[in-house]
This record gives C-alpha cells, structure tokens and sequence, in this order.
C-alpha cells in the first residue's frame, strides 16, 4: 500500500520550493525564515487534523468529498493560487467545512505560537496551503484507487511521520490527554464529614456507659435518637459525595446548563470582550454549546485560550465561531 511506503509529509514539502516559499513570503509580508517555520508547522498540522477527521464514518466521507473536489494539477503550477483573494477564501471554506471553525481555530493557534506568525498570516498560509495537500492526497487516492476507508487507513498509517515533522510545543499541544487525567483536583469533604461523625458517636457512646446504669429508659431513648441521626448523616454525606462526584467526575451526567455556563463564565466575559457576538448556548449531552460570529481569528484564539485555561481537556465545552469575512 502506498501509506507504507512513502513519507506524506515530505510529499506534501517537495511540492514547496524555494521559489515558491519566497511567493509565500512576500504574499505574508513576513521573512523566508519565518515562512518556513509556518509550512513545517502548517503541513503536519494540517495532516494531523484530517487524520483525526477521517478516524470516523462521517469525517472520513467529509474528507473524501473534499478530496475528491481538489486540484492534483495545481501541483504543478502553484503560483496559479498565489496573489488571489478568491482562493484564499475558498481554501479557509474548505478547511471549515473539514475540520470545523472550532477546529481550523485551535490549529490556527497552535501554528502561530510555534512559528511565530500573526493570527491573520497563520489563516491565510492554511488557506493556500489547503489545496496543496487536498491535491497531494487526491493523487495518491486517485492512484491507489482509495476510497473513504482506504483514505483513512493511508492517514492512519502516516500518524508517526506526521508526529515526527511536528515541532515540539505543537506536538505536546495535539497529544490527547490521559482518560485518567481530570481538569479539577479531588475534594476531600466527605471523609472530613465522616471523621466528624465518628468523633460525635464515640463521645455519645462513652456518654452512654455511665448513663446506663443510672436509667435505662434514658439510655433507650438515646439508642433509638444515636440510630436515627447516624442514618441522617450517612445519607446527607452519600448524598452529598454522589452530587460532587456527578459535577466533578462524570461531564454529560447530571450537569444542568447553569452549572456549565457559571463554570465557563469568564469564556464568556473573554468572548464579549473580544467582540464575538454569541448567538445561541445549549447544552447537549452534558456539554456547554456556544455559537457565535467572530471579528477576527485572533479574536477567536483567545477565546479558545481562556477555555483551555479553565479545562485543558476541554471534555464538556464545544465552540462554533464563524470568523466574519
């Protein structure tokens, strides 16, 4: 197959020649070095996210679609996408379309922080770089005779060359985290709780046993009141643990929307403070949905910042910002 032999990242790379990473360059308005530092990290991003997107049904027909719309003859003639608005436009609505606004946003972020380049320059290099790899992968399916699943395995089997070309930072970022791993250290309340109402039943059993011989009807009345308050507390406490560990530990159970949204309030406040207009928030599934329009993708970026501030697992949040053109 062809996914085992060959090295899609440096297929994608040799398209990219001198010649034309100084079209790049003067189209950013930035330096060759720091263009450079974009594509290494935009190649393997974008890879990275379409091998995501394909590891299920309905992302791996999304992509082939996408595939099977690209362009493999604008691999020999590249400077046919440079300098034309109308492309770069068509290649940020591609990439939405594939990975999602939340999605083509956090990769946006990730690219600027290792490469050092704008939110705006990090949007418009993914957007010319979007075609290149559609086309590079349409004719590797085109040639192999790949369809949906068969694009998905070739992705699949290319996740360690694509890990490998990443730069570091930007490859620590993309690893998922551990299921074990929680956004919020454990509470210890409980046990406390406990503690506290062993300490009370031992004092009222040590009451008990100079009372007992004194009067016995004082001594079962007090049996039957130790009774009933050790029932009351044990249940206030399992009571009490099985809700915190309901909010804490189980995202999608139990969570009603304004614990969500009182937990991502200052996402919120981040969000209207860089202009993004919200339009709607639900929850589905026991997670925070917000949609909105955006002003800008940096707007976007930091939003996306604050939300992996308050959840770095960013388990029961998801983000829809269209970005205004």
């Amino acid at each position: 197959m062809a996914g085992i032999s060959l090295n899609i990242v440096d297929l994608v790379k040799g398209y990219l020649s001198g010649g034309t990473i100084d079209s790049i360059s003067s189209l950013l308005g930035v330096s060759k070095e720091k263009t450079q530092s974009g594509i290494d990290a935009a190649v393997p991003g974008l890879l990275s996210g379409f091998t995501t997107v394909a590891s299920t049904p309905d992302g791996a027909q999304r992509l082939a679609s996408a595939v099977d719309n690209g362009d493999e003859g604008i691999l020999s003639n590249l400077g046919s996408i440079l300098g034309k608005g109308s492309s770069s436009e068509a290649g940020s609505g591609i990439l939405q379309s594939i990975l999602g606004s939340g999605g083509l946003s956090q990769l946006t972020g990730l690219i600027g922080k290792s490469s050092g380049l704008s939110g705006n320059s990090t949007g418009t290099l993914l957007s010319f770089l979007a075609p290149v790899v559609l086309g590079v992968l349409k004719k590797l399916t085109t040639s192999s005779g790949l369809d949906a699943s068969g694009l998905s395995n070739l992705l699949s089997s290319q996740r360690s060359n694509i890990a490998a070309a990443m730069p570091e930072g930007m490859r620590e970022a993309t690893r998922e985290p551990a299921a074990e791993q929680h956004w919020a250290p454990r509470e210890v309340r409980q046990p406390a709780a406990e503690t506290y109402a062993s300490a009370g039943t031992e004092r009222r059993r040590s009451s008990a046993g100079w009372v007992l011989p004194l009067l016995a009807l004082v001594l079962l009345a007090g049996l039957i009141w130790r009774w009933s308050a050790r029932l009351s507390t044990h249940a206030g406490n399992e009571a009490r643990s099985t809700a915190e560990q309901t909010y804490r530990g189980q995202p999608g159970i139990g969570v009603s929307i304004d614990m969500l949204k009182n937990k991502y309030q200052s996402v919120i406040g981040a969000a209207q403070a860089q202009g993004v207009q919200i339009s709607n928030m639900t929850s589905e599934n026991g997670k925070l949905v917000i949609t909105g329009t955006a002003p800008s993708v940096e707007a976007v970026n930091k939003v996306w910042d604050e939300i992996k501030r308050v959840n770095p697992s960013m388990d029961d949040i998801v983000a829809r910002f269209t970005v205004q053109q």
